[in-house]
């Protein structure tokens, strides 16, 4: 049952890459303009020779020229509308293939299939402008794969097995994996920026004591402060908590899936499974931009 391949529409494929590369885009500008910065900072505070200004001052005409860039392309927009289309489509999906409402399995087949492609009209009616964006590619593929239609046309225990497979275990294993990860960045954000700062205090109070003439302090505060920019940009504490909670949440909801008797029980069993996902990914996009994840 698990041999069973899940082959998304095309309108899912290009939002899905369109987003990923948006958020590269919107990464390495971030990073590239925090760490001319701090470049600029070191040879400014290294040496006052004429060499060591003028490259300070062409890295921070690069981070003015990238921050200007972030503002005029709008890759964070991108991102994030990119990803609500996504997983938009994928939970569409998904409920057609279970036969959970709206596409109840009692439909029939032409009738499911008419009612996919009204809701997938719906996506791009709130999202016209991103679809400009991403051009025209996805209107020459596939919108309703055959295996979409296959795993609709199941037995119920094989339409079970393979959203809790291919589905809830997979989705859980992401978030799981993702909160180690966000977990991680956040101990070595935390202990760059600590260490970065009583790096900086110790280099005052020798300064001081001895009187040096240099100091390292103005560098490590700049380090410390792009660690705390970088930080709050990628949100890794308040994410790793997101994906921990949603994470529990699916693992309590896959518990109930052998209470799952009836057509009727599956569709709300689906129901309430794609709720959760939804809802995390609705919350990531409100601390944005307000935007709601379709139904």
């Amino acid at each position: 049952m698990d041999s069973h391949k899940i082959e998304y529409p095309a309108l899912f494929t290009s939002s899905d890459n369109y987003s990923i590369k948006a958020q590269n885009n919107f990464k390495n500008l971030n990073k590239w303009t925090l760490v001319a910065l701090v470049v600029a900072t070191v040879f400014s505070s290294v040496t006052q020779e004429n060499w060591a200004i003028w490259t300070s001052t062409a890295l921070i005409l690069v981070s003015a020229i990238l921050s200007t860039l972030m503002l005029v392309l709008k890759f964070e927009k991108g991102w994030y509308e990119g990803r609500a289309v996504a997983e938009s489509i994928k939970t569409l999906c998904w409920k057609f293939m279970t036969g959970a409402r709206p596409f109840s399995i009692d439909l029939n087949e032409t009738k499911a299939q008419n009612l996919l492609i009204e809701n997938f009209k719906k996506v791009i009616g709130h999202r016209k402008d991103f679809f400009t964006l991403i051009g025209s590619d996805f209107a020459e593929n596939e919108q309703l794969p055959v295996e979409l239609l296959n795993i609709r046309k199941l037995s119920k225990e094989e339409r079970i097995a393979i959203y809790k497979t291919q589905r809830l275990e997979k989705q859980k294993k992401w978030y799981t994996d993702k909160t180690t990860e966000n977990k991680k960045w956040t101990k070595i954000s935390f202990v760059i920026i600590i260490v970065a700062q009583v790096l900086a205090i110790t280099s005052l109070i020798l300064k001081i004591k001895f009187e040096f003439e240099f100091s390292i302090a103005p560098i490590l505060v700049t380090i410390s402060t792009a660690f705390i920019a970088w930080l709050q940009l990628r949100r890794y504490q308040e994410l790793s908590q997101s994906y921990l909670i949603t994470a529990t949440e699916l693992s309590l909801i896959k518990s109930k899936i052998n209470q799952v008797k009836t057509e009727s029980d599956f569709s709300e069993f689906v129901d309430d499974s794609e709720t959760a996902i939804s809802r995390e990914h609705t919350l990531w996009l409100a601390r944005r931009d307000n935007i709601e994840l379709f139904k």
